[in-house]
């Protein structure tokens, strides 16, 4: 198979690449087998009326898709489901990714099912042909070209294709005790690495910054500038794992809700220094992140992948439950909810996936599904 890639947004990508490039990666990886798909995921598969959500697991994999938007008037609320999250595994590779289209309706998440797919289209034709961890992590690269010449291909215009940002991790085995997680992001998607023998949290991707303002990405597939991409925190790499690492990938509607930024006005209300809260401040910027990761790791102690996707469902549908009464009043009295109105939580399109890294993981594998249960004010 052939890939046609667009010269121009080849080199785009290229240059963002060599940008942040620090480093080559001379380790080699054990050639993966791609003639046998072991398994296969894209969710959500399809969105009824009324809802229905759905944990989708196995052993070592888990995912779940919701939307945390109320039902008004009859109707629920920011339908289509823009976020999507899709899984390969083959013997020695798993490709898997996460985006979030950018606002609401049918072409963002277009955008985002279509970055999926073909960013795992091009990995999987394009990664065993080569032998070092360095070249892999340029495929990559290379592949979020060829995903963004296919999102310009989903609306008769390109400028009228839906923007999205997006999350793709490739692990290749190197040995028996080391894992390489090569990773790309464009965006909030965020990623995170956790070592449950001595629980600990860190980023997947190495230089993720945090950010105050909730309504900004940082990064966006589509046609964000003419018909090029912005790729303002672009970031490409590898980290390197021991069997029994877990890798957390979620888009903004879960993390957000885990940010002390979310519920506290001020940063002094938590103790911190600071009139209000910056992207600046190393102090709160560090905090932020040992909150989020205290908090994930406390849901995760339970040894099932299923239990850490209900726990996280749980405490989304919680922690957005204020929000969701307010926006709801307001669409009664046909008002707007008044800006100096606290408003705790992030009411939005939420997905979790997690995969464990461990021999049992490269098998043939049917995965199971746990219907979830949905509040009154989240279900037609």
């Amino acid at each position: 198979m052939v890939f046609h890639v667009d010269k121009t947004l080849s080199k785009l990508f290229k240059t963002a690449f060599e940008k942040q490039k620090e480093e080559s990666y001379e380790e080699k990886f054990i050639t993966p087998d791609t003639s046998n798909l072991l398994f296969h995921n894209i969710s959500p598969s399809e969105e009824k009326t009324p809802e229905e959500y759905f944990i989708h697991y196995s052993k070592y994999y888990a995912n779940v898709c919701f939307s945390t938007y109320p039902v008004m008037n009859g109707a629920k609320f920011g339908k289509p489901i823009a976020d999507c999250t899709m899984i390969d595994v083959y013997k020695n590779m798993a490709i898997m990714s996460i985006a979030d289209g950018c606002g609401m309706g049918s072409r963002p998440a277009k955008s985002a099912r279509i970055a999926c797919e073909k960013f795992s289209e091009y990995i999987t034709f394009e990664v065993p042909k080569e032998k070092t961890v360095d070249k892999a992590v340029r495929i990559i690269n290379d592949a979020m070209a060829y995903v963004q010449e296919n999102i310009l291909l989903t609306e008769d215009s390109p400028m009228d294709a839906g923007l999205t940002t997006f999350q793709g991790v490739v692990v290749l085995r190197v040995d028996s005790t080391t894992f390489a997680v090569c990773y790309v992001n464009i965006g909030d998607c965020r990623g995170l690495l956790i070592h449950r023998t001595n629980e600990r949290c860190e980023e997947l991707v190495e230089g993720y910054a945090t950010r105050v303002d909730v309504k900004t990405t940082g990064g966006r597939l589509g046609p964000v500038e003419g018909e090029y991409p912005e790729l303002d925190n672009y970031r490409c790499g590898v980290q390197f794992v021991q069997p029994g690492t877990s890798i957390i990938i979620m888009t903004d509607g879960i993390c957000d809700n885990f940010d002390i930024r979310m519920f506290n006005d001020n940063p002094k209300d938590c103790g911190l220094p600071g009139e209000e809260w910056s992207d600046d401040n190393s102090i709160q910027i560090e905090k932020r992140k040992q909150e989020l990761y205290q908090n994930l790791i406390t849901l995760y102690l339970e040894p099932s992948l299923v239990q850490l996707c209900q726990n996280v469902y749980d405490y989304v549908v919680d922690k957005t439950q204020d929000q969701r009464i307010l926006k709801i009043e307001a669409s009664k009295t046909k008002s707007k909810t008044p800006n100096n109105q606290p408003l705790y939580g992030k009411m939005d399109h939420s997905t979790l996936c997690v995969l464990v890294l461990n021999d049992g993981l490269f098998t043939k594998t049917t995965l199971n599904q746990l219907e979830l249960e949905i509040p009154s004010d989240m279900k037609v």
